[in-house]
């Protein structure tokens, strides 16, 4: 039976009353504040200056551009390209990039949950009632009937409690441990291009020194040859510096193999086919070189700079918001339901006023039976909570860890290679003393020898020291959080999402909606 004038303006009012409920509702659930971590005032790195001056030069505000972009103070072009090239093509950024624009997407489905639904259908049903129910047909119709019906059916979850903005909150946070995500792939990336760089200029120093030895002890081999048909030198001197030459020259397959995978690597890592870079590389190219001096800037810094530590804390906010969606569960949900549609028996008439239905009202529904199991889904999301501020704080701890690690390896690996160059200075001017006084007949050859083996331990050393010097370089980089640009951040910090606006930017510390 059509609702009555009167009956349609005491549910009104009665709506409007439940609208004041929703004014007066509270979120529910604890609000999001970023926890407070400690951090040292500095960093304690090691140095040849005194150490209240290395501790200010350590300690000094690191430029944003040079973080931004650190291989561009690497001083090679050639690791600039491939750099920009992996940031172009690499597949797991790639990958991640897809990533964040799912949880972009879904985090504009959860936001749609605010407002209401609205469905349109229209169908047309033939039908035929029972002519044996109580003597006839019970609808009052005798044989067969049509019925054409369309409308519009609407609904409203009232969020009264909170329990959808802080599903919207979750959202809003997993899209930021997203956008973290996928900048700590891109931190990784340049630091792994770089890294691999330096080591097949690296390996490609070693196979040069290797050459190098190769050369000079043919030319040992070849003195002691003349010197044995003379007369003058022994068979054993003979076979020493021959299988000094044949061990050098066993060294040069493996360092062949590991050049070319080292090329191999790089490849993929920009997104192409392994070997597409081979003649690019090939050729042999310096060992990158960095400054001697790396600003690092306050330890608290690390909280801004690194990605993943942006992301732990973004996941932390979602899974205190997740708590007030459990909690929310607990106490009663409102919603307004409505229709409004045409019926006739004929399609013609099916958009008369004569035809038209319509029902409206409000509902509520209350899970008082499931209260345990409730509770027990709110600990389980404390707990989670809790998991994700203790792998924060940890986080920043191994942050910590790996800035002051990599700091000392980068200091000690340049104390380390300026001693090696001493060493190859020395050992050369030995291999010259001892092969002149072997010509002069007054020493024996074995000096000779031990001298070359201790120049060429000395000269590959120092190939190594400089590989190392340069990953080292890198390393440090990385642990500063390096990679991305500052530009992001700054526009992510300064831009207010739009409610209904599924693209627009995270803060990347978030913020939580009270009640």
């Amino acid at each position: 039976m059509p609702l009555s004038r009167f009956a349609g303006l005491r549910l009104l009012r009665h709506s409007a009353g439940l609208g004041l409920v929703v004014f007066a509702g509270c979120t529910v659930g604890p609000d999001y504040q970023s926890p407070e971590i400690r951090t040292p005032s500095v960093f304690h790195a090691p140095g040849e200056k005194p150490a209240a001056a290395a501790s200010a030069a350590t300690n000094a505000p690191a430029s944003a551009a040079a973080l931004a972009k650190w291989w561009t103070l690497m001083n090679d072009a050639t690791l600039s390209e491939l750099v920009d090239r992996a940031i172009a093509g690499n597949h797991d950024l790639r990958i991640a990039r897809a990533r964040t624009r799912e949880a972009r997407a879904l985090r504009g489905a959860t936001r749609s949950g605010r407002y209401p639904t609205v469905d349109l259908g229209a169908g047309a049903d033939r039908r035929r009632e029972s002519e044996k129910l109580d003597g006839g047909s019970f609808s009052g119709a005798e044989g067969d009937t049509t019925l054409f019906e369309s409308g519009l059916d609407a609904s409203w979850e009232i969020d009264v409690f909170g329990g959808v903005q802080r599903g919207i909150e979750a959202a809003d946070a997993d899209l930021g441990a997203s956008i973290e995500s996928e900048r700590d792939v891109l931190v990784s990336l340049t630091a792994e291009t770089a890294l691999t760089y330096t080591e097949l200029r690296g390996l490609q120093r070693r196979l040069f020194v290797v050459n190098e030895s190769i050369r000079a002890q043919r030319e040992s081999v070849g003195l002691i040859d003349s010197r044995f048909r003379a007369g003058l030198s022994s068979e054993l001197q003979v076979s020493q510096s021959r299988s000094q030459l044949a061990i050098r020259e066993s060294l040069i397959p493996g360092l062949q193999y590991s050049i070319r995978a080292s090329i191999h690597r790089l490849g993929v890592l920009l997104g192409q086919h392994p070997a597409e870079l081979i003649s690019m590389l090939d050729i042999p190219g310096p060992i990158p070189t960095g400054p001697g001096e790396i600003p690092l800037g306050l330890p608290s810094d690390l909280l801004l700079r690194r990605p993943d530590l942006r992301r732990a804390e973004r996941q932390l906010a979602a899974a205190t918001a997740r708590i007030g969606v459990e909690t929310a569960d607990l106490y009663p949900k409102f919603s307004l339901t409505g229709r409004f549609g045409f019926a006739a028996g004929e399609f013609s008439e099916q958009f008369d006023m004569n035809a038209r239905n319509w029902s409206f009202g409000p509902a509520v529904r209350w899970r008082l039976f499931d209260r345990s199991e409730i509770r027990n889904q709110i600990a389980a999301a404390g707990a989670r909570q809790e998991q994700a501020l203790l792998f924060y704080e940890q986080s920043v701890l191994i942050a910590l860890e790996e800035v002051e690690n990599t700091v000392v390896r980068f200091h000690q690996e340049q104390a380390r290679r300026q001693a090696l160059v001493g060493a190859v200075v020395a050992s050369q001017r030995a291999v010259d003393l001892a092969t002149d006084r072997f010509t002069a007949e007054i020493d024996d050859y074995l000096n000779v020898l031990d001298g070359q083996k201790t120049l060429y331990e000395a000269q590959d050393q120092l190939a190594r020291s400089e590989l190392d010097s340069a990953t080292a370089i890198v390393a440090v980089y990385k642990a500063l959080g390096g990679g991305w640009t500052d530009e992001r951040v700054i526009e992510s910090q300064t831009t207010t999402p739009a409610v209904d606006d599924p693209s627009a930017p995270i803060p990347p510390n978030g913020e939580s909606a009270g009640g």
